[in-house]
């Protein structure tokens, strides 16, 4: 009986299996396989390069500057994105009246166009303070503050399906006891919501390791690689510096981190549901 429920699950995860090989395991193989090289994109050769190219990169201080700056935007999402959308998400799921224009209110930024949020921040930070995006101390607050405004409604749509499922009698018990609200969230709320926290830290994680397109066009990651991040740095280094094996090394470090993050929440959400 297992092995025909193994059978199952392995018929239907082939669709997902023959639009991974070709897309994501094939072109990660080739780049692995590609850091190992030294290679400008035209030449039709390869030189070989060892461990060279990730000598080069533990020796580059504009990679460790941009690895700083994407462990920041982890620190920033962690600390300020998620808890405002917590914060959203039970103020949404208490409000009946316009319950659901708010819902789209908070949700409409995350699937607003890439270059739509990147025009519209770029030209109000201009307008408003127009030294932030030229400041090597400022720029990186204005990259944060667009990335966060971006992916709270993402994240306040997962909490609100969390908090959906939680069973109302519970609180209704608790009230009746005299526990406060602030009880109720602490003592209630975040215990039952802990693998969706899990989760949604999870997905925040490994989205700000690998964030590209809003930093790029807004900054490209300047000035002085101020707002530099590991995806636009290694874009330059391939497609502007005609180094794509270092390039390609850099993203194998990117994969790396970006797995092992994946891997150490996913057992971090294995130990919460067991203790649960």
């Amino acid at each position: 009986m297992t092995q025909c429920r193994d059978l199952r699950g392995l018929w239907f995860s082939a669709p997902a299996a023959i639009v991974y090989l070709p897309l994501i395991a094939i072109p990660l193989a080739y780049s692995l396989y590609l850091s190992f090289h030294y290679w400008d994109g035209r030449a039709p050769a390869w030189t070989p390069a060892g461990i060279g190219n990730y000598l080069d990169m533990v020796k580059d201080k504009v990679f460790w500057r941009s690895l700083a700056h994407n462990l920041a935007l982890v620190a920033f999402s962690l600390a300020v994105q998620l808890p405002i959308a917590m914060l959203l998400a039970v103020l949404l799921e208490r409000t009946r009246r316009l319950g659901g224009f708010m819902r789209t209110c908070v949700f409409l930024p995350y699937v607003l166009p890439t270059v739509v949020i990147a025009l519209v921040w770029r030209s109000l930070i201009t307008a408003s303070v127009p030294e932030w995006l030229a400041s090597p101390d400022w720029s990186l607050s204005a990259i944060l503050l667009a990335v966060t405004w971006r992916f709270i409604g993402f994240h306040t749509v997962l909490y609100l399906a969390g908090l959906g499922m939680i069973d109302r009698q519970v609180y209704e018990a608790a009230r009746i006891d005299g526990t406060s609200e602030w009880q109720c969230f602490r003592h209630i709320t975040l215990p039952l919501m802990k693998p969706v926290i899990i989760v949604s830290a999870t997905l925040a994680i490994v989205g700000s390791m690998k964030y590209f397109d809003v930093v790029f066009l807004m900054t490209g990651g300047d000035p002085d690689h101020a707002t530099e991040l590991l995806a636009t740095y290694l874009f330059k280094m391939g497609f502007v510096h005609d180094r794509m094996g270092y390039s390609s090394a850099i993203a194998v470090a990117l994969v790396v981190l970006a797995l092992g993050t994946t891997v150490v929440m996913l057992q971090l959400k294995r130990w919460s549901d067991r203790r649960q």
